[in-house]
């Protein structure tokens, strides 16, 4: 994802499973490029409990680190199909603010049933 550092910056993802979240990893690996520094964790709820459905999971602080970055979630929510990331600040004066790499970790809904049977 290639972002202007001014702009608003989010990101919406349809996921290939329906998981709980528990760890999210970022990264930006292009050089002469800003870092993200805080961003917000939202998931969608179904059935959407609030007006817009989105459940805000926590606000996470990156290092200004051209490396993956792990972010683990304290109390991951109820089960989910599609996540939304809002870039709220970044490291640096750069242009552009890109993310290199996206990665959601969970457990889906299977791996709960058999874990519990």
């Amino acid at each position: 994802m290639l972002n202007r550092c001014g702009a608003d910056k989010f990101l919406i993802v349809e996921l290939c499973d329906t998981i709980r979240v528990d760890t999210v990893m970022l990264s930006n690996f292009e050089y002469f490029s800003s870092m993200f520094k805080e961003f917000k964790l939202f998931t969608k709820e179904f059935p959407p409990k609030t007006e817009d459905g989105w459940l805000d999971i926590g606000t996470f602080r990156a290092e200004n680190v051209r490396e993956n970055q792990f972010f683990k979630i304290e109390r991951p929510a109820e089960f989910t199909k599609v996540i939304k990331l809002v870039f709220i600040s970044h490291y640096g004066s750069e242009y552009y603010c890109p993310l290199t790499n996206l990665r959601v970790y969970g457990t889906t809904q299977m791996e709960e049933y058999i874990e519990n049977e």
